[in-house]
Protein backbone atom coordinates (compact mmCIF):
# COMPACT_ATOMS: atom_id res chain seq x y z
CA UNK A 1 0.00 0.00 0.00
CA UNK A 2 1.19 3.53 -1.33
CA UNK A 3 0.24 6.88 -0.44
CA UNK A 4 0.91 9.49 -3.06
CA UNK A 5 -1.19 12.09 -2.01
CA UNK A 6 1.13 13.01 1.70
CA UNK A 7 3.89 14.67 0.46
CA UNK A 8 6.74 12.88 2.65
CA UNK A 9 5.96 9.38 2.51
CA UNK A 10 8.74 7.08 1.31
CA UNK A 11 7.68 3.87 0.45
CA UNK A 12 4.65 1.08 1.01
CA UNK A 13 2.74 1.33 4.07
CA UNK A 14 3.20 -1.69 6.34
CA UNK A 15 1.78 -1.38 10.05
CA UNK A 16 4.30 -3.06 12.51
CA UNK A 17 3.21 -5.18 15.44
CA UNK A 18 0.25 -3.72 17.31
CA UNK A 19 -0.99 -4.90 20.18
CA UNK A 20 -4.68 -4.75 20.87
CA UNK A 21 -5.25 -1.28 22.86
CA UNK A 22 -2.37 0.18 20.71
CA UNK A 23 -3.14 3.41 17.85
CA UNK A 24 -1.87 1.82 14.77
CA UNK A 25 0.80 3.81 13.16
CA UNK A 26 0.58 7.21 11.76
CA UNK A 27 1.42 6.29 8.27
CA UNK A 28 -1.17 3.87 7.97
CA UNK A 29 -3.67 6.08 9.30
CA UNK A 30 -2.22 9.03 6.20
CA UNK A 31 -2.83 6.34 3.59
CA UNK A 32 -6.27 4.98 4.68
CA UNK A 33 -7.03 8.68 4.79
CA UNK A 34 -6.46 9.17 0.97
CA UNK A 35 -8.20 5.86 0.17
CA UNK A 36 -4.30 3.73 -0.35
CA UNK A 37 -3.91 5.67 -3.41
CA UNK A 38 -6.30 3.82 -4.81
CA UNK A 39 -3.98 1.64 -6.74
CA UNK A 40 -4.61 -1.69 -4.84
CA UNK A 41 -3.46 -4.34 -7.06
CA UNK A 42 -3.65 -7.55 -4.37
CA UNK A 43 -4.36 -7.29 -0.08
CA UNK A 44 -2.98 -9.66 1.53
CA UNK A 45 -3.70 -10.00 5.44
CA UNK A 46 -1.99 -12.03 7.49
CA UNK A 47 -2.81 -13.79 11.01
CA UNK A 48 -6.13 -11.51 12.74
CA UNK A 49 -9.35 -11.82 13.09
CA UNK A 50 -10.06 -8.87 11.55
CA UNK A 51 -12.18 -7.87 14.95
CA UNK A 52 -10.75 -4.37 15.42
CA UNK A 53 -11.00 -1.32 13.35
CA UNK A 54 -10.19 0.72 11.52
CA UNK A 55 -7.25 -1.93 10.23
CA UNK A 56 -10.17 -4.55 9.16
CA UNK A 57 -11.67 -1.67 7.31
CA UNK A 58 -9.49 -1.85 4.19
CA UNK A 59 -11.12 -5.41 3.28
CA UNK A 60 -13.76 -3.00 1.85
CA UNK A 61 -11.71 0.29 1.48
CA UNK A 62 -8.64 -0.50 -1.26
CA UNK A 63 -11.89 -1.62 -3.38
CA UNK A 64 -12.18 -4.42 -6.25
CA UNK A 65 -8.76 -6.22 -6.10
CA UNK A 66 -8.27 -10.14 -4.68
CA UNK A 67 -8.01 -10.04 -1.47
CA UNK A 68 -5.69 -13.09 0.33
CA UNK A 69 -6.38 -14.23 4.40
CA UNK A 70 -3.94 -16.28 5.59
CA UNK A 71 -5.33 -17.34 8.55
CA UNK A 72 -6.07 -20.30 11.45
CA UNK A 73 -9.55 -19.66 10.81
CA UNK A 74 -11.95 -18.06 8.38
CA UNK A 75 -13.18 -14.31 9.41
CA UNK A 76 -16.48 -14.39 8.69
CA UNK A 77 -17.71 -14.38 12.89
CA UNK A 78 -16.26 -10.47 12.41
CA UNK A 79 -17.82 -9.77 9.09
CA UNK A 80 -15.28 -10.51 6.38
CA UNK A 81 -15.95 -13.66 4.93
CA UNK A 82 -12.94 -14.49 3.19
CA UNK A 83 -14.38 -18.60 2.58
CA UNK A 84 -17.74 -17.59 0.04
CA UNK A 85 -16.47 -17.85 -3.75
CA UNK A 86 -20.03 -16.78 -4.57
CA UNK A 87 -20.74 -13.75 -2.57
CA UNK A 88 -16.82 -12.54 -2.55
CA UNK A 89 -15.16 -14.10 -5.29
CA UNK A 90 -12.38 -11.69 -5.32
CA UNK A 91 -11.25 -12.90 -1.80
CA UNK A 92 -9.80 -16.34 -0.56
CA UNK A 93 -8.83 -18.29 2.45
CA UNK A 94 -5.15 -19.65 2.86
CA UNK A 95 -6.25 -21.71 6.03
CA UNK A 96 -3.25 -22.79 8.18
CA UNK A 97 -0.26 -21.11 10.62
CA UNK A 98 1.06 -18.04 9.11
CA UNK A 99 4.72 -18.60 9.60
CA UNK A 100 4.31 -22.17 7.90
CA UNK A 101 1.80 -21.13 5.09
CA UNK A 102 3.73 -18.05 4.26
Amino acid sequence: MYCEKKEGCEGPVKPEITFFGEGLPEKFMDAMSCNFGGKTDLLIVIGTSLAVGPFNMTVDIVGDCPKVLINMENTNSSGYDFDNAVEYPERILIQGRSQTTV
